[in-house]
């Protein structure tokens, strides 16, 4: 950053340094900038102020001197002697502000040796002075030692050293108020703007030093609106002048002794004078005062009202929910007990009547069938098949119902071991149909529950087969694929397909989608296999052609 000599330095105070300086050694002096304005003067000779600086061409000569002698200064050297164009010799010594040099300070107007009269008459005649004027005016102007120079100059030196202190002291005093002028205004802008109500208050005390009111002294715009009363209905009035009751006491006990000794104070309450809640924080920046800031709270407060309410209500509502569980757990166990019964019931009380039907038929069969006519030979065939599948399906059912009760038991199984045990129980009708089964499974080994995937192939295969027998090519294609998240296995067949719209209806029990004349089964197999698919976390879907056959998709969770 350069420094302006101009804007740094007390003018006044350095006219004064100079004319000091004047009294003192008889010397001229005069305070440059570095483009050669001359900023103040004392003392200067007739022939600078009357001739030399007034003529247009030897004023000329004058600033062309006075840059040349400062940039001889820039260079280096403490100070520079210099004989001037119009014949004087001049001196300049620099002014350094904080290592800058943003000056010089310059006296001289005097000689070393009497002057030269005939150079100065040419000079008179040259630019058309009064001569004798002017050889008068040069009279004045004194000569000087070196060595008496030299000593003057030690004097000017220490008024450059004063100079640049006093600049320096402006500038620095300069910069702090402009820091302080920033910071002023960052906080006023806080001030006013912060959400928080803030007061600038006063304590009052009594004659034994006992804080018992307080001055407001500044407040901003949201403590008027916390409060209700305006600045102006504020601003040097006492907190009891405003506010009355109990309420005061009790918020003078709270912080204002507190205060007095310097100790920050928060709480929070509801106050009635205000009818709303809020937060107080207060702190003493200065002996004698202190800082408050309001916060309108109620909102929060409320909120954290309807939350605990809410939170009893949740509370009472697990507390009702843990006995509805308990109640339902007990439900649940009765039921699961009942069906136990029933189960037993099925097997032995409705499966021995069954086997007693199909006994006799049979019987009848075997024994009478001579003496019965053919329509009541079908009679007897017709109980026999009916005993039978009502046979298949109570075994179905308990089947359907035990599922559920069997342990889960996920382990390391030889998936293709499993898929070919499974087809060696349809070996005879596959080699009867000519049924072409393909398996192709990308790895040996899953984890499962074998009892639950064991089931859900075992249905899969045998829908494969009984769907294709009409076929003249039937062909079953089983893979094993996988994803990040799961084994895949697929079971596809070339049998009649399905009709996608009836996609949520088949895996329903007792849905069937065909006459039982056409397609033996009672629409358990498809339930089974979505029960069995959800025990172990995974779950069945499926695609189908009608007319062309279906593809069903395990989905089996690693």
């Amino acid at each position: 950053m350069q420094y302006d000599l101009k804007k740094i330095i007390d003018v006044e105070k350095v006219e004064k340094l100079l004319e000091t300086y004047t009294k003192a050694t008889g010397l001229v002096s005069a305070l440059l900038d570095l483009e050669g304005n001359i900023l103040s003067k004392s003392g200067w000779q007739s022939i600078c102020v009357n001739f030399h600086r007034i003529n247009s061409d030897t004023a000329k000569n004058c600033k062309i001197s006075d840059t040349l002698l400062a940039n001889q200064i820039r260079e280096g050297g403490e100070y520079n002697v210099y004989k001037c164009l119009n014949g004087l010799i001049d001196v300049a010594v620099p002014i350094l502000v904080d290592g800058q040099h943003v000056g010089n300070l310059f006296t001289g107007q005097f000689f070393f040796e009497s002057p030269d009269i005939t150079f100065f008459n040419k000079q008179s005649k040259k630019y058309g002075f009064n001569e004798e004027s002017y050889l008068n005016a040069l009279s004045k102007v004194p000569v000087l030692s070196e060595e008496d120079v030299k000593i003057k100059l030690e004097f000017l030196s220490e008024m450059t050293i004063v100079i640049a202190e006093l600049g320096l002291s402006k500038l620095h005093e300069e910069e702090t108020k402009k820091q302080l002028q920033v910071s002023e205004e960052k906080y006023r802008k806080l001030f006013e703007n912060i959400n928080e109500g803030f007061a600038l208050c006063e304590i009052i005390t009594n004659e034994k030093g006992r804080a018992y009111d307080y001055r407001y002294l500044e407040v901003n715009l949201a403590f008027e609106m916390i409060t209700g009363f305006k600045a102006s209905e504020l601003i040097n009035r006492k907190y009891t002048d405003l506010f009355f009751g109990k309420e005061q006491s009790e918020w003078m006990m709270k912080f204002g002794e507190s205060l007095l000794i310097g100790k920050d104070v928060s709480f929070e309450e509801y106050s009635s004078d205000l009818n709303c809640w809020i937060q107080v924080n207060a702190f003493s920046p200065k002996k004698g005062q202190f800082a408050v800031t309001l916060q309108d709270i109620t909102d929060r407060k409320e909120a954290e009202k309807k939350l605990e309410e809410s939170e009893k209500k949740i509370k009472q509502l697990n507390i009702d929910l843990e006995a509805r569980i308990k109640e339902r757990t007990k439900q649940l166990e009765d039921l699961n007990n009942e069906l136990k019964s029933f189960t037993y019931s099925v097997s032995h009380d409705l499966k021995a009547p069954l086997r007693g039907i199909n006994g006799y038929g049979k019987l009848l069969q075997t024994v009478y069938s001579s003496s019965l006519n053919e329509e009541a030979q079908i009679f007897i065939k017709n109980i026999c098949q009916g005993a039978e599948q009502m046979n298949e399906l109570i075994d179905d059912l308990l089947n359907y119902s035990r599922l559920e009760r069997i342990p889960i038991n996920i382990s390391h199984i030889n998936i293709v071991e499993l898929i070919n045990n499974e087809i060696s129980l349809y070996k005879d009708v596959i080699a009867n149909k000519k049924i072409i089964v393909e398996i192709n499974v990308l790895k040996s080994y899953i984890n499962t529950d074998a009892h639950s995937l064991t089931i859900a192939i075992r249905n899969l295969i045998g829908n494969a087969i009984k769907f294709t027998k009409d076929r003249s090519n039937p062909m079953i294609r089983i893979e094993l694929n996988e994803n990040e998240m799961s084994d895949i296995l697929s079971i596809k067949d070339n049998g009649i397909g399905i009709d996608m719209k009836f996609k949520n209806k088949i895996f329903e029990i007792f849905q069937r989608l065909h006459r039982a004349e056409d397609y033996e089964g009672n629409g358990v197999g498809l339930a089974l296999v979505k029960k069995a698919m959800q025990r172990i976390g995974g779950e069945v879907t499926f695609k189908s052609v009608l007319g062309e056959g279906t593809t069903f998709y395990m989905k089996i969770p690693k």
